[in-house]
C-alpha cells in the first residue's frame, strides 16, 4: 500500500482560555488584579509600593517559569502537599497493626472510599459494581477482546474507528456518564504457563502419538509469552441523570440497562464484548496490580467468598517518583503532549505491546454534554483569535504552533457544528517490577515506546498513587480526587 492511501487521524487540542504570556486565564487575571494593586498601593504610599512590587514579582516570575514543563508555583505547592502528607502519614498504608477499627479492612489511599457491590443484569447474570462512597459514582467493567487492525483491511480499521467515534460522540447525550477508560494490561507470563494450561485438559484416553504431539509443541513453544487483558469501564454520576433516581438499588439497576445498551453498540468498534466483570474479576486484577508475585495465586482461584478486603495490600508506600505495595514497584507517567502530527490508528500499537514487565496504559476519555460543547468550543475558537490578533497589535508575529493550534481550534468548532462530540482525553501509564533494580530499565523501555507512539509523557511527581489507582479500571481518575483531603 502507498503511504499516500493510509488514513490518518489528528485534530488532539488543549484546552486553552485566554491567557496571554503562557499564564491561563485565572493566572492572567491575577497579573492584571496585580498590576492594577500595584497601581493603586503607588499613588498613595512609596513606601507600600517598595514592598509590594518585589514580592508581586516573585509570585509572577514563579507562575511563568516552569520546572519540568509547569509552572513553578503549581509543582512547588504539589512538593508541599506531598510532604505534609508524608508527615501525617497518608502516603502509607499498613494492614492491621493499631489501625482504626475497620481500616485495616480498607484499600489505601484514594481506594479507601470505595465498596465492591454485586448486582444483577437483566438476565440474572452477576457482575461487580465499584461505588465511590465519597462522590456516589459507580463504575462498572467490561472484559473485552479486541480485533488486532494488522488482521483486517484498512477500509475496516477506519469503519471501527468511525463506530468508536459515533459511541463516544453518543456519550454526550448521557449527562450521566463521567467517564469512560480503556485500559490494556499486559504481563509477562511464566515460561510453565503454557504447560500448566494444557497439561490439565490433556484426556488421558488420548492416543500416545497425540499426547506425544502436544508434548512435542509445548517443548518448542517460545519460552516468553504475554497475558493481555483489555478493559473498558464506565463511571457515572446518579446525581446527573435527567431521571431521578432514589436509593442504591435504583441506581445500580439504571446502570446495569445503561451499560446493556452501551454494550450493544461496542460490537461495531473492532471489540467483542466478553461479559461484565464480576467480583472475582475485579478483585483479582487488583490485588494483582498490588502483588505482582501473587498473581499465579490469584489466577488459580480464592474463595467463593472473597471479598473487596481481599484485594488489598498488606503494605504500600507512595514515594515522591515512585509506589511500592507488596512486592511491586511501579512508576506511573501521565500524557504531557498528544501527536503533533496526524497519526494512524495503530500508533498506540508499541506502547500497549507486552514486553518484559507488567504494565497497564489507561485512555480516561470524559464526554462534554451536548449542550455545552457548542459554546465550549466557540469559546476556545474566540480564545485562539483573541491571543492572534493581541500578538499582531503588540508587533510580535504568530508562531507555527500558535496558527496550527489555531486552525485546530475552528477545525473542532466546525467538526462538532457538524455533529461530532467533544471528548477529553488524558493517558495514564504504568509500569511494575518485582525487583527495584528493574526500574530504570523499565523505565527507559516506557519512555522509549512513548515516543514510538508519538506522545509525550511525563511522570507523575507527587502523585505516584493516584496514577497507579487509575489503571485499575474502579473510576478512580485523578480529576476526581481533585481538592479531596
Amino acid at each position: 500500500m502507498s503511504q499516500e492511501s493510509i488514513r490518518t487521524y489528528g485534530g488532539w487540542r488543549e484546552r486553552r482560555g485566554f491567557g496571554v504570556a503562557g499564564l491561563d486565564g485565572r493566572g492572567t487575571a491575577g497579573a492584571i488584579g496585580a498590576a492594577v494593586a500595584v497601581l493603586v498601593v503607588g499613588m498613595f504610599s512609596t513606601t507600600g509600593l517598595l514592598v509590594l512590587t518585589p514580592a508581586l514579582a516573585l509570585v509572577g516570575a514563579a507562575k511563568w517559569a516552569r520546572w519540568r514543563g509547569e509552572p513553578l508555583a503549581d509543582a512547588a505547592a504539589r512538593h508541599v502537599a506531598f510532604r505534609r502528607a508524608r508527615r501525617r502519614g497518608w502516603s502509607a498504608h499498613r494492614a492491621g497493626l493499631g489501625r482504626p477499627p475497620g481500616a485495616e479492612w480498607t484499600l489505601p489511599g484514594s481506594l479507601a472510599s470505595t465498596a465492591l457491590l454485586t448486582a444483577l443484569d437483566e438476565s440474572a447474570r452477576p457482575w461487580a459494581v465499584v461505588w465511590d462512597r465519597r462522590s456516589g459514582c459507580l463504575t462498572g467493567t467490561w472484559l473485552v477482546a479486541p480485533t488486532s487492525t494488522w488482521l483486517v483491511d484498512p477500509e475496516q480499521a477506519e469503519t471501527w474507528v468511525s463506530a468508536w467515534h459515533a459511541w463516544l460522540a453518543g456519550l454526550g447525550y448521557a449527562p450521566a456518564v463521567r467517564h469512560v477508560a480503556v485500559t490494556v494490561e499486559t504481563t509477562p507470563a511464566s515460561p510453565t504457563a503454557l504447560a500448566g494450561a494444557l497439561h490439565p485438559r490433556l484426556d488421558a484416553a488420548a492416543p500416545t502419538a497425540a499426547r506425544q504431539l502436544i508434548e512435542d509443541l509445548l517443548e518448542q513453544a517460545p519460552a516468553a509469552a504475554a497475558s493481555v487483558q483489555t478493559r473498558v469501564s464506565v463511571t457515572i454520576d446518579p446525581s446527573r441523570s435527567h431521571v431521578p433516581l432514589g436509593d442504591l438499588n435504583e441506581q445500580v439497576a439504571e446502570f446495569s440497562r445503561m451499560l446493556t445498551g452501551l454494550s450493544n453498540a461496542l460490537g461495531g468498534c473492532g471489540l467483542t464484548v466478553l461479559r461484565r466483570a464480576g467480583v472475582a474479576d475485579t478483585i483479582g486484577w487488583v490485588r494483582s496490580a498490588f502483588d505482582p508475585a501473587a498473581s499465579d495465586a490469584v489466577a488459580a482461584g480464592g474463595p467463593d467468598d472473597a471479598g473487596w478486603a481481599d484485594a488489598r495490600p498488606i503494605a504500600s508506600d507512595e514515594a515522591w517518583d515512585h509506589y511500592r505495595s507488596d512486592s511491586g514497584h511501579s512508576i506511573s507517567y501521565g500524557w504531557d503532549e498528544a501527536p503533533r502530527q496526524a497519526v494512524p490508528a495503530d500508533v498506540l500499537t508499541r506502547l500497549i505491546a507486552p514486553g518484559r514487565w507488567r504494565k497497564r496504559v489507561t485512555l480516561v476519555l470524559t464526554p462534554t454534554p451536548a449542550v455545552v460543547a457548542a459554546r465550549e468550543l466557540d469559546l476556545q475558537a474566540q480564545a485562539a483569535v483573541f491571543r492572534s490578533q493581541l500578538k499582531a497589535k503588540s508587533g510580535r508575529d504568530e508562531t507555527a504552533r500558535d496558527l496550527a493550534d489555531r486552525e485546530r481550534a475552528r477545525q473542532a468548532a466546525a467538526e462538532e457544528a457538524r455533529g461530532a462530540g467533544l471528548v477529553t482525553v488524558q493517558a495514564y501509564a504504568t509500569v511494575t517490577v518485582l525487583d527495584s533494580g528493574d526500574l530504570p530499565a523499565a523505565v527507559a523501555d516506557l519512555e522509549h515506546r512513548a515516543e514510538q507512539s508519538r506522545i509525550r509523557l511525563r511522570r507523575l511527581y507527587g502523585s505516584q498513587a493516584a496514577g497507579f489507582a487509575t489503571g485499575l479500571s474502579v473510576g478512580v481518575t485523578p480529576e476526581l480526587l481533585r481538592g479531596r483531603r
